[in-house]
């Protein structure tokens, strides 16, 4: 019994990391904002994705379709 359990948890875990990566997209050479307010460099950085996906791609997307965005600064 405990072993099954194991393996049903296991498994859940496993699909959870999926779906996490599976709707993950990473953005390289993107412009940085001129903003220094971070509210508004997070808000600049929604409004390029919309553009890009909408307009450069012609995929259909909503500012609600981000679900977060985070930036990684190398320095």
């Amino acid at each position: 019994m405990n072993t099954n359990t194991d393996e049903v948890r296991r498994k859940t875990i496993i699909e959870q990391d999926r779906e996490n990566r599976i709707s993950k997209l990473i953005l390289h050479n993107v412009q940085e904002p001129k903003s220094t307010n971070q509210d508004e460099r997070w808000k600049e950085d929604r409004e390029h994705c919309l553009e890009l996906f909408n307009m450069v791609l012609r995929v259909p997307m909503k500012e609600d379709d981000i679900k977060k965005v985070c930036k990684t600064w190398t320095g």
